[in-house]
């Protein structure tokens, strides 16, 4: 699983938590699309159909490029992976402003399409 990279993409708080925590191994990268209601959550730090989503926020760092943090798995802690600890999370709606639903996935696989061969 090392050796395997994940892309995960949705807009629903269950596929949020998957692009946090699923494949414990891999290289994950997380896309939450544009024009999902998710996106202003986390930008925001609130909560979202009444989950508090400060939790997840506090593992959330700044990459220094709009739309992208980078999630600090807080399970993976202990050392026990070289992946799987930070996780990318791509915020549709600010990485890639305009694009909505698979349009985001397609803009983020154009912008990455060396770094995924």
């Amino acid at each position: 699983m090392s050796q395997k990279k994940l892309l995960i993409a949705g807009d629903t708080l269950t596929d949020f938590y998957a692009g946090c925590y699923a494949g414990w191994d891999a290289d994950v990268t997380y896309i939450n699309v544009g024009g999902s209601r998710l996106a202003q959550c986390i930008e925001e730090k609130t909560n979202f159909a009444g989950v508090d989503l400060r939790r997840m926020h506090r593992a959330l760092r700044p990459t220094g490029r709009k739309g992208f943090s980078l999630f600090d798995n807080p399970l993976m802690r202990g050392g026990y992976t070289d992946h799987g600890r930070q996780r990318l999370i791509v915020n549709g709606d600010q990485a890639y402003p305009g694009t909505i639903g698979a349009e985001t996935i397609l803009a983020y696989l154009q912008d990455n399409k060396e770094a995924l061969a």
